[in-house]
């Protein structure tokens, strides 16, 4: 019941972003990229991937590409061993998702400067964060064994004092069709898009702004952008699965990448693709379907 509701909530607050007409046309077509992505979350897609993001960096690891380091991991935010992490580390939860609970942190003498809100927090109010991001885990998946993640913070290839730009390639079975760049350096948010192979294209030629959470940015090209358009395409083409977002960070030491996202929240409640790009994002994970399902839905 809490789990309806939530929902019901949720696709409230949507509904008043984007206005209930366009909202309820866009959710009765089966064809868009955002109705694919409600499909998944929603558990009607066979095969759905799921990710441990315990065991997800080995694996990526092991087809060669640079993952952030595991230092350490942790039954409850009691067991944080500050004194044995480095002057800059990164907090997260295992089984939340966004950037829910996630603290990029520098130590600065007694306290630490969290880097993505902008705040000095204290080792118990740094414990306080994570608690509370362990209960919210357990209420949403009360069997689950939530732990905490520190791993090797990754420090931007331009500017050291920022939280690193992070580029989102969304992957079809190989081929990188869009790529959202998001830059936490400010607030809000900034974010920029791009075409394929890190073309740039304007913000408003493919959506348009739904949340005071987010403000359009300006373009960064990665100086190891083939690198990250090569890494994303063979991570997707290792997976069974027709649609992947690829996180990746353009680090001091070259691409990395930071996580997989099998459903992005960017366009269900950042922004709203225009229709005619939602459609083709459509087309591209209907053609990176199975055979039956693809031919089922040109019949």
């Amino acid at each position: 019941m809490r789990k309806l509701v939530r929902q019901i909530k949720h696709e409230m607050r949507v509904m008043r972003r984007k206005g209930f007409r366009d909202y309820v046309l866009r959710r009765q077509s089966t064809d868009l990229f955002t109705s694919f992505v409600y499909d998944r979350m929603a558990g009607k897609e066979p095969g759905r991937p799921m990710f441990d993001k315990v065991q997800t960096p080995a694996w990526i690891a092991s087809l060669g590409y640079r993952v952030p380091a595991t230092l350490a991991l942790y039954e409850s935010p009691e067991d944080i061993r500050f004194e044995s992490l480095p002057e800059r580390f990164v907090l997260k939860p295992s089984g939340l998702w966004s950037s829910t609970g996630v603290q990029v942190l520098r130590r600065d003498g007694a306290r630490y400067f969290e880097m993505l809100r902008r705040q000095y927090l204290t080792r118990e109010e740094i414990q306080a964060v994570q608690r509370e991001s362990r209960l919210r885990q357990l209420q949403h998946k009360p069997q689950s064994a939530p732990k905490i993640i520190a791993e090797e913070a990754v420090i931007d290839e331009v500017d050291p004092d920022i939280v690193p730009l992070d580029y989102k390639l969304y992957c079809f079975r190989g081929r990188v069709e869009f790529i959202v760049q998001i830059d936490r350096a400010y607030k809000p948010v900034q974010v920029a898009f791009f075409r394929r192979d890190f073309e740039p294209v304007e913000f408003s030629e493919l959506a348009r702004v739904t949340s005071k959470r987010i403000a359009r940015g300006k373009h960064r090209l990665p100086h190891g952008a083939d690198g990250i358009v090569e890494a994303a395409r063979t991570i997707s083409c290792a997976m069974n699965t027709p649609f992947i977002s690829v996180d990746c960070y353009a680090s001091t030491e070259g691409p990395v990448v930071g996580e997989l996202t099998p459903t992005p929240g960017g366009p269900l409640g950042l922004w709203l693709f225009h229709r005619t790009f939602d459609e083709h994002l459509g087309r591209c994970w209907r053609e990176a379907m199975p055979g039956p399902h693809r031919d089922a839905s040109q019949a």
